[in-house]
């Protein structure tokens, strides 16, 4: 993409293509020269909690080994990390979504399937909370073809991959933990209805599970029931056994 730069003065001329600038400089006697310079541009981003940068940095570099880096503390905005853009613009952000999108899934997606469980569906037993968490991570993660089947939509993780990439889209500053709170809105209605999902899965265990104890309960009742018989059963025929080996003794 070409990009003409403006607010320059009118012997000087900026053009910008894919991280390339050109500079036209009009000389006397009409004379013009060209000139390709690369410009490095830092893109900043800031991490609030330490566990969170680490992860961030450690599935940055495996994504791609060609991002460097500079790491420092702030004392407003926690971790500030510098990342020099020698890359595509489309491939930064794929990497840098895909980094977010891992860190997120691996650090807050537990607390707020818990916070949305609480919040929006009224559950406080720590038993059924921690049920359905594991339900939801099941139909999350789509792992098998009885959780995709569940789940029937989009995969979670590429959503909000989608709306980390819109995020830092066009920007040159980036504060992973207010795209969380402000900018994942859709991911977060998107939960609820996973979680909603989890609850039916959760709701239809509790009536198998009601099922199979009622059938046990009955089981034992008729197996109860029939040893009780056959034991008065075998004590008639063995009555009956005794009284007729006396009867022949009498004869």
């Amino acid at each position: 993409m070409v990009d003409r730069i403006s607010c320059l003065p009118p012997f000087l001329t900026l053009t910008s293509f894919n991280g390339l600038y050109m500079f036209s400089i009009i000389r006397p006697y009409n004379v013009t020269v060209w000139c390709w310079v690369r410009v490095i541009v830092l893109l900043e981003i800031y991490f609030e909690s330490d566990k969170e940068v680490i992860r961030f940095c450690e599935q940055l570099f495996s994504y791609n080994k060609q991002i460097e880096l500079h790491w420092k503390t702030n004392k407003d905005w926690g971790n500030h990390l510098q990342l020099e853009n020698k890359l595509p613009e489309n491939e930064l952000i794929e990497t840098i979504a895909q980094s977010m999108t891992d860190v997120f899934i691996a650090h807050r997606l537990r607390n707020m399937i818990e916070s949305t469980i609480k919040r929006i569906y009224y559950y406080t037993n720590s038993d059924e909370i921690e049920r359905i968490l594991d339900l939801t991570e099941w139909i999350f993660a789509g792992e098998n073809a009885d959780s995709l089947q569940v789940r029937n939509t989009e995969d979670p993780s590429q959503i909000l991959k989608s709306l980390f990439s819109a995020s830092i889209k066009n920007e040159t500053t980036i504060h992973y933990d207010s795209i969380i709170q402000f900018r994942l809105k859709d991911f977060r209605n998107q939960l609820i209805h996973y979680v909603g999902l989890a609850i039916d899965e959760f709701k239809r265990e509790e009536d198998h599970q009601a099922f199979v104890n009622m059938l046990r309960e009955y089981i034992v009742k008729k197996i109860r029931a029939l040893i009780r018989f056959m034991y008065y059963r075998g004590i008639c025929l063995l009555f009956i056994n005794i009284m007729v080996n006396k009867f022949q003794q009498w004869s």
